[in-house]
């Protein structure tokens, strides 16, 4: 092929080399997932009801590189449906506690290299539901400090 003698061709070398053998690390971290309007015990004490029902609450893993001020992506050991309510509290950099809508749910492929103590059988996408902009600054203000923290390459 062609190439103009002052076009830069070739592999790329110097500060371009050592830029693209930068490793890209997600930071994740543990949630609390409280479920809404779900019913954790049975209606009439039976006990295949109780065995069934979902737990009222459970811990998810979010993956700090897919959360916005719209909503979330995260992981679950349990499986939600579209439409569900659900309370996500975050325990760091300040504890917060934000309401959310189940957007999609889907199955995991378990036969990835991540490893990990508790299986998180499925890929959970939300979508927050700010009722004031008091509460929308402070989410965008907890997004951007985390982000400074962990997502920022130095």
């Amino acid at each position: 092929m062609w190439q103009s003698p002052n076009q830069a061709g070739g592999p790329p070398t110097g500060k371009k080399r050592r830029k693209s053998k930068r490793l890209f690390h997600v930071k994740r971290m543990d949630v609390l997932c409280e479920f809404l309007g779900v019913n954790s015990g049975a209606s009439d004490g039976s006990l295949q009801e109780a065995e069934t029902a979902k737990p009222a609450q459970t811990i998810v893993r979010f993956v700090l590189n897919d959360l916005s001020i719209k909503g979330a992506g995260f992981f679950s050991s349990i499986q939600m449906t579209s439409g569900q309510e659900i309370r996500l509290t975050l325990p760091e950099p300040k504890k917060f506690v934000i309401m959310a809508k189940v957007v999609w749910c889907q199955e995991y492929n378990l036969n990835s290299h991540i490893i990990s103590k508790d299986p998180f059988l499925f890929n959970v996408g939300v979508e927050f539901v700010i009722p004031t902009s008091a509460e929308s600054e402070s989410l965008q203000s907890l997004i951007n400090e985390l982000k400074a923290e962990h997502l920022v390459q130095k």
